[in-house]
């Protein structure tokens, strides 16, 4: 899939999930395509009238937040310039790497977007350079990516035959919102306070969608459909606990038993073909033919 057609989709899914009945919903998508490219985009919509009913000005917040997503903006800017004096990849990276805001009356939302794995590592801290010494951007990898690189699959057992393996945990942003803390500042509490303490995380639609180029995958995921090859799924955080794990996985046969089965099937099968040939034979008794019978008739 085209990356263009592919942020297109993206869209499409979050215009579709817009139903606020909080005084915001904020969505985070991970999507990674058949290409390696990977998009992290966080989508925040206001509740203009629920928000005027406490007091508050929507202006004021989604100002507040536009600048504060333009901060960020400047800083990967600026950390993509430690790599200036490497000409082999400071164009790869410059091009590689780049932050969207978009701001609309109630809605905002910032995308960035690595043009490969690589440099999704580099970003976040782990994948190195051979001679060349960097400081992440971001220590926290977010949804999934940091077992599949570390290869910390397991793999369970659903009965005699069948087994989940390829299975990856992780955590979901509802148990670090509060925390999140970025060059110095707490923006639970920024926030918060910009609201006068009015709000909690229970007036939030918060939602997460991890969206990955496999069509075998299954999850614990609310949501889950496949398009164009695309497992797109999507959790609720609103009713689970901050410490809920989202969970992806596949689904395949316990080999040794399948093999199992399939000798005793067909031990069974030839046993019981014996037996009916066996009953067949006694029903149909053939009358032996001696060589007097053969050669009486020529004397």
């Amino acid at each position: 899939m085209k990356i263009k057609q592919y942020v297109i989709a993206i869209s499409m899914l979050i215009i579709s999930a817009l139903i606020c009945v909080g005084c915001a919903e904020i969505q985070f998508f991970r999507a990674i395509d058949a290409n390696n490219v990977i998009i992290d985009k966080l989508v925040i919509e206001l509740d203009e009238s629920k928000l005027n009913k406490k007091g508050l000005d929507l202006k004021t917040i989604i100002d507040t937040i536009d600048d504060d997503m333009d901060l960020f903006r400047i800083y990967v800017d600026n950390w993509k310039k430690q790599f200036d004096n490497y000409k082999t990849i400071k164009e790869v990276i410059k091009d590689g790497i780049f932050v969207e805001v978009t701001p609309t009356d109630n809605k905002i939302s910032i995308a960035i977007q690595f043009s490969g794995i690589e440099l999704f590592g580099l970003f976040y801290g782990y994948a190195e350079i051979e001679d060349v010494e960097y400081v992440s951007a971001i220590k926290d990898v977010g949804p999934f990516i940091s077992s599949m690189v570390a290869d910390e699959y397991t793999n369970e057992n659903l009965g005699l035959f069948l087994m989940k393996y390829s299975i990856l945990k992780s955590g979901s942003i509802a148990g670090q919102i509060e925390n999140f803390e970025f060059h110095g500042t707490k923006y639970y509490d920024k926030y918060m306070s910009l609201t006068n303490n009015k709000f909690t995380l229970e007036d939030i639609d918060l939602s997460q969608y991890f969206i990955y180029p496999d069509d075998r995958l299954h999850s614990n995921a609310d949501y889950s459909y496949v398009e164009g090859g695309l497992t797109w799924m999507q959790w609720d955080l609103d009713n689970k606990s901050q410490d809920f794990e989202m969970e992806i996985y596949k689904i395949g046969a316990r080999v040794p038993w399948w093999y199992a089965l399939a000798l005793v099937i067909s031990a069974v099968f030839v046993l019981v073909f014996t037996i009916i040939v066996f009953v067949r034979a006694k029903k149909n008794p053939r009358e032996k033919i001696t060589r007097w019978d053969v050669e009486k008739d020529g004397k």
